[in-house]
């Protein structure tokens, strides 16, 4: 049993320490034989290189005994500033010396700590000079040169056996360099370590220098002195603070506190929670709330983590300002102020000035005696002094005590603040403490003690925050990752952003600037790293579970990481609960108990990246191997249920052949379940790999499965004519020439026809639809002849044939049968009934079967709904069932089926049905009065169709807002529109809705002229001329109907009744349903027109 107070290995059911005594059940720690500390990990680190200036003439001036004892002088003197800010000295190269911070323990500020370093070395050299000075020795100076950067530091095997500790990377180097550049006594510091440190210190800019062993040159800068800002809020505050998100409820809560206090209910408030989760931003919200009442008064004191073990610094540092001590001050006038300040509290000044004095470190023995008291009597009573001073502040005015970041409070404030804190109730002040969790306050729990622990920001708040930052929407794409890393952490949101606009990943408005190849993935900040090591290296033990259990994902089993942790570090299960109580304690991971056992997870995604990053690669390679070793043997359930999880440990194991059938299983498998960006992210992994595999037979056959999986995915949600469509399903095509591959042609066919048809390029679809259906024909295989049926009926639908349209969509409904076909959604992308009804739904109405066609639609949703179950041919179903009610002018009806395909579309990320919907919502709005809203809402529909690459229906979109032009008085504009119409259809033979661009053009002719000429009418005649031809042409009933009202109405104007009647009637007559239609009903009251003015004539 090992003793953690005196690491003295006991008997294993000893219950004390033999040697300390202490008892073991309280202090047992599992003796385990984890990997040492000083193991090799990758880790930022800041590097200080100091060197002495003129050595060389140093050691000819002086007598060696003489220089040893200076350069002892001056190593010692060094080596006291950097324990101070915990910087390791690695070594000391003649009269250089290289110092680490954040190796081997790291701290949240390491890059400040090494310039506060650096400054008080110059300091304390010069110190060093004034005393030599009296014994003649000659003058020391520095150059010192600090950078920042990614290192492997730890422990490297030497030739002979031993092990050498250090940090290898260019930083080391270029601190080195970077000394040789600065002024003698002064501190040059890199970019990437001035990034950490801006604000802080004031800083010169020294421009882009040529470093030696660099091969591009670097902007430098040399650090002045200190800024005037404490804390990271404060270097914020310089640029102008963000408004504060999410806090509302905590900041009413604190207000509620204030307005208790100034009635004379004093009370203490402590605001609790992790690092960078905004206790500071909600403190000085409070605090501009208090500035607005011109009697409060404000007591702000800061605890700092260099200062934890200096006696009542924060009340120093505040009693310092408060008296604008200068550093030119003398002693009597530094001793002025006091007097002054103790003579405003109404104190007695011989016996509480020397308390004051003693506190700030002020000689007064000149002015005052010392007071003959024990040291602990005179520090109570300067406690006493403090206090009194506070309290009698509050009795003139009410004050606000703000105390932050009690979790570097030093014991003797905190001394002071909990016997302050005893007195509070009874005087007219708030007292704001604020602290990490793993502060515990001394003082009991109480009704005049509110505790605030602030939890994670939710989704709206963290998103205004980014936005913010960023200053312009973020895209979806960008903004899921850095909220999931983000955690909802204000300060994560804050740098994870200001990372993605620097690496220029967000492009103008609210775009995505273009990334090539993979989408990176967001690295740590270099602002936060620090930070995050220090908390895993609090744990130097645990720390090593932790980057195990990183290896494996957010969230760990327990029953893994303990299969894998009895092989890669020999922890059995006591010492393995040990370590993960340890995390658990200090909050970076956290664990749920099921029925299915214990599950951990990091408290934070950065966390385990940070845990992660630290690891050596072959140090990765070795732990993923054996995870998926683990996974494959001990959990074969998991190529099933997650073989993306299999993966990605086999390829980062470099085991890429390995890794390959999981990445399309898990493809497949999220195309299966619709969840089509899943999908394309597993399948590109795996394409990804076989690029670097050999070419082959076999690879090719693979690469060919990959093709094939991945084009439905990139259909539903790139749209179909995106680029990237073709790109795969051309390459697929390559793929089965080279292979022969007959069987799985069709599938490549059919994306190459959906690209093509949605790029309204028809004839060369219609060509790629018949090698389908011949396919089909040629090996009497009814699945394929499901197929081609469907693609040729749309083509010839498009190219104005619909009844031969019609002919090949009825035989794809009677081929079909939902137990062989179904799989065709997945195989293809969508389900070919449920495409084939809507084509036909479509048809039918063209060719005047207008009840047939309603029935049609409706049918096909019904079925989409309760049989296919398939996202996205349930929202094209939708889609075209809103068309046929919007051609038989069902506005309610149309609404309610496109605000539905709007929420599908949202939720399956399916960019073109969700535009063509938003076109058919701004349709809708212009029917039922908002002709402006509606035409901007058409107009951007049709934009984000353009975006994704189709060119599909565009007439039938320009007829939809051309006809909503003439109604707001713009039928010129209209014209303009039905002009680019006819070149589309002209261009493309999309020749379905010729009919209805000439009909229309009669009418806003007509309109355009107001007072009808004769030529505005004889050109509208020819307008509806052309248009009924078409129509009968393409034996289009529903279009020619539309036609002949239009010139029938014309005539009828004209006083050309007969020839109007002779054309109505047998248009008219040919109908056998949809009597009920707005577009019959309108001819049949033509007719009645027509008929009721030839009746009167008559008489």
């Amino acid at each position: 049993m090992h003793c953690s107070r005196c690491s003295t290995e006991n008997p294993t059911n000893a219950k004390f320490c033999l040697e300390c005594g202490s008892p073991l059940r309280e202090t047992a720690t599992p003796c385990v034989p984890l990997m040492r500390s000083e193991e090799p990990e990758r880790r930022q680190l800041t590097c200080l290189y100091c060197d002495l200036v003129g050595s060389v003439g140093l050691s000819e001036r002086l007598d060696p005994e003489e220089l040893r004892e200076t350069l002892a002088a001056y190593r010692h003197v060094c080596a006291t500033v950097v324990r101070r800010f915990d910087g390791h000295v690695h070594d000391y190269a003649g009269d250089g010396m290289m110092v680490y911070f954040g190796f081997p323990s790291a701290h949240e500020d390491d890059a400040q700590r090494a310039v506060r370093s650096g400054l008080g070395i110059i300091e304390a050299v010069g110190r060093l000079n004034a005393r030599m000075g009296s014994a003649g020795a000659v003058g020391l100076h520095v150059r010192i040169g600090i950078d920042t950067g990614l290192v492997v530091a730890g422990g490297a095997a030497a030739d002979d056996g031993t092990t050498l500790t250090g940090a290898v990377g260019t930083t080391p180097n270029v601190a080195a360099r970077l000394q040789s550049l600065a002024a003698p006594d002064s501190v040059v510091i890199s970019a990437a370590a001035y990034r950490l440190i801006a604000g802080f210190f004031d800083c010169r800019e020294l421009g882009f220098q040529t470093i030696r062993g660099i091969s591009k040159p670097m902007a430098i800068h040399q650090v002045l002195h200190e800024s005037a800002a404490r804390t990271r809020l404060d270097v914020v505050a310089q640029r102008g603070l963000p408004p504060m998100q999410g806090r509302d409820g905590e900041l009413r809560r604190l207000t509620e506190r204030w307005a208790q206090a100034r009635t004379g209910h004093g009370s203490v408030a402590l605001v609790v929670g992790e690092p960078g989760i905004g206790k500071s931003l909600l403190i000085r919200s409070l605090q501009k709330h208090v500035a607005q009442s011109p009697d409060a008064f404000l007591v702000p004191l800061s605890c700092s983590p260099y200062f934890t073990h200096t006696a009542f610094h924060p009340v120093v540092e505040y009693l310092e300002r408060v008296l604008q001590f200068a550093p030119e001050d003398r002693v009597d006038q530094r001793l002025d102020k006091i007097d002054g300040l103790a003579a405003q509290y109404g104190f007695d000044l011989p016996s509480r000035v020397p308390l004051l004095a003693d506190l700030l470190g002020v000689p007064f023995e000149d002015r005052y005696p010392r007071l003959d008291l024990p040291a602990d009597r005179q520090r109570q009573l300067m406690i006493d002094t403090v206090i009194e001073a506070w309290l009698t502040r509050a009795g003139h005015q009410p004050v606000l005590f703000v105390v932050e970041d009690l979790h570097w409070v030093d014991p003797s404030t905190l001394d002071l603040l909990t016997q302050f804190i005893d007195r509070v109730p009874e005087s007219p002040q708030l007292v704001v403490l604020s602290s990490r969790p793993e502060f515990t306050p001394p003082w009991p729990d109480g009704p005049g003690l509110d505790r605030l622990d602030l939890d994670r920001l939710d989704r709206e708040a963290s998103v205004r925050i980014v936005e913010e930052i960023a200053g312009r929407p973020v895209p979806g794409r960008l903004l899921g990752p850095v909220l999931e890393k983000a955690d909802g952490i204000p300060l994560y949101l804050e740098e994870l952003t200001k990372l993605v606009v620097e690496q220029g990943l967000v492009g103008p408005g609210n775009g995505l600037s273009d990334v090539a190849g993979p989408w990176p993935t967001l690295a740590i900040p270099a602002t936060l790293a620090d930070s995050l090591t220090a908390r895993l290296d609090r744990l130097p033990d645990a720390k090593k579970v932790a980057q195990l259990g990183a290896a494996i994902g957010r969230q760990f089993p327990y029953e893994l990481i303990a299969a894998v942790a009895e092989t890669v570090a020999g922890l059995d299960s006591e010492a393995l609960r040990y370590h993960l109580a340890q995390l658990v304690d200090a909050g970076l991971i956290f664990v749920e108990c099921d029925t299915g056992g214990e599950t951990y997870a990091f408290k934070h995604a950065l966390i385990r990246d940070a845990a992660y990053g630290s690891l050596l690669r072959t140090t990765r390679r070795h732990h993923h191997r054996r995870i998926a070793q683990v996974l494959t043997d001990r959990f074969p359930a998991t190529a099933e249920t997650a073989p993306e999880l299999l993966a990605h440990h086999y390829t980062e194991a470099g085991m890429a052949a390995e890794s390959l059938p999981y990445w399309l299983r898990a493809g497949e498998r999220s195309l299966r379940a619709s969840a089509n960006p899943e999908a394309i992210a597993h399948l590109m992994c795996g394409l990804r790999l076989l690029a670097d595999l050999p070419a082959s037979p076999e690879r090719a056959q693979l690469e060919l499965q990959f093709r094939l999986a991945l084009g439905p995915a990139c259909m539903a949600i790139h749209g179909y004519a995106a680029p990237v469509v073709e790109a795969c399903y051309q390459r697929a095509r390559e793929l089965c020439r080279e292979l022969g591959d007959t069987p799985r042609l069709a599938p490549v066919l059919h994306g190459l026809w959906t690209y093509h048809i949605v790029r309204a390029q028809h004839v060369a679809a219609l060509a790629l639809g018949e090698q389908v259906l011949d396919l089909g024909v040629a090996t009497d295989d009814d699945g394929l002849l499901v197929q081609g049926n469907m693609e040729v009926g749309w083509s010839l639908y498009f190219l104005g044939r619909p009844e031969q349209a019609r002919e090949h969509l009825e035989r794809v409904v009677a081929l079909y049968d939902h137990e062989r076909h179904s799989s065709h959604a997945f195989t293809y992308g969508d389900n070919p009934a449920t495409s084939a009804r809507s084509c036909l739904a479509q048809a039918l109405w063209l060719l005047g079967y207008v009840d047939q066609s309603l029935r049609c639609a409706e049918a096909n949703v019904a079925t989409a709904r309760s049989l296919v179950k398939h996202p996205y041919s349930l929202a094209f179903g939708l889609q075209v069932a809103a068309f046929v009610h919007m051609w038989l002018g069902d506005t309610r009806g149309t609404r309610a089926l496109v605000e539905e395909v709007l929420v599908l579309s949202e939720a399956n990320n399916l960019a073109f049905i969700g535009a063509m919907a938003s076109t058919v919502e701004g349709w809708v709005l212009t029917q039922e009065g908002d002709l402006e809203e509606g035409m901007a809402r058409m107009r951007r529909g049709l934009a984000a169709q353009v975006a994704t690459g189709a060119e599909l229906a565009m007439p039938q979109w320009l007829f939809l807002i051309a006809g909503a032009s003439e109604r707001v008085g713009a039928a010129h504009e209209g014209l303009a529109l039905l002009d680019e119409a006819e070149a589309i259809l002209d261009r493309t033979q999309e020749r379905y809705w010729e009919a209805e661009i000439h009909r229309l053009r009669g009418h806003l002719l007509l309109a355009a002229a107001e007072v009808a000429p004769p030529e505005a009418v004889r050109s509208a005649e020819e307008c509806y001329l052309r248009a009924l031809d078409i129509a009968r042409r393409q034996g289009a009933r529903s279009h020619e109907l539309r036609a002949a009202v239009a010139l029938s109405r014309l005539w009828q104007d004209n006083h050309r009744r007969r020839e109007a009647r002779e054309l109505l009637v047998p248009v008219y007559q040919s109908f056998t349903e949809g009597w009920s239609s707005p577009d019959l009903r309108e001819a049949a009251a033509l007719l009645a027109d027509i008929d009721s003015v030839r009746a009167v004539g008559a008489t």
